[in-house]
């Protein structure tokens, strides 16, 4: 409920994360559906609670960048959700956050989805920001 409205849906989010999971081996990494087929608005606690009750001896973390972890005071039942979950960072210069966490530096192309927005727009390449297929997919969405 605190991001703006998207550009692309979230099915097609969906289909991006499924394609850049394709290129991940780990062990026990799953993408859900849940939050896209719930009604009203998508809170983190109940998604956690949701992964609790399906998985109740694992260590649910959640993943997220530090823009999001900048607003993470706001959050639905944040105290709550601090007790069920580790909060996993993934870190982007200029963006600190407000709370403990545990921040991994990843070796990711120093860009926001606002900027490769931009790009799509003024139909500037995207190679070295996003895989060779979520550009493709990205692309045919924005029909340019």
């Amino acid at each position: 409920p605190l991001k703006a409205p998207l550009e692309f849906s979230e099915t097609d989010r969906f289909k991006m994360l499924q394609t850049a999971l394709t290129k991940i081996t780990a062990k026990n990494v799953e993408l859900s559906d849940f939050e896209l087929k719930s009604d009203g608005p998508s809170y983190s606690i109940h998604t956690v609670l949701h992964f609790k009750k399906l998985y109740p001896s694992a260590e649910i973390l959640l993943i997220m960048g530090t823009d999001s972890f900048d607003g993470i005071t706001k959050w639905h039942r944040i105290d709550e959700l601090k007790k069920l979950c580790q909060f996993i960072v993934i870190g982007r210069k200029g963006h600190p956050g407000p709370l403990k966490a545990e921040i991994v530096e990843l070796d990711l192309p120093l860009v926001s989805a606002s900027e490769i927005r931009r790009k799509l727009t003024l139909g500037e390449p995207l190679s070295g920001l996003v895989l060779t297929e979520t550009e493709a997919h990205l692309r045919s969405l924005a029909k340019v």
